[in-house]
């Protein structure tokens, strides 16, 4: 349970300017994170889905294509978003330009 879903818990008994005071956070951050919360649960259930996907293809292959690629391969969507972080968060094309490019060189 994390500061401000303590704080979301039991401001009713407190208040939110007590818990805050007590926990050393900022009332700013408390009502963003409850703003934000929302588009958390929409990320977690989207790269819920992503690593469901990553594992089956990953499985298909038989266990030889590694999340990377199969990202690139299989989904078939732009992620915008920059979640590719592995691969030092290149743009698909550019990932797919140099793997083709190391392939071809070995």
């Amino acid at each position: 349970m994390s500061r401000f879903e303590f704080v979301a818990d039991h401001r009713d008994a407190f208040g939110v300017k007590r818990l805050c005071t007590v926990l050393n956070l900022s009332r700013s951050g408390f009502y963003r994170w409850l703003k934000t919360a929302r588009a958390r649960a929409a990320k977690k259930a989207a790269d819920a889905a992503l690593t469901r996907r990553i594992r089956k293809v990953h499985t298909e292959s038989g266990k030889t294509y590694g999340a990377k690629l199969a990202v690139f391969r299989w989904l078939g969507f732009y992620n915008n978003r920059r979640r590719h972080s592995t691969i030092g968060y290149l743009a698909p094309v550019v990932f797919e330009q140099r793997s083709t490019r190391l392939a071809i060189a070995a």
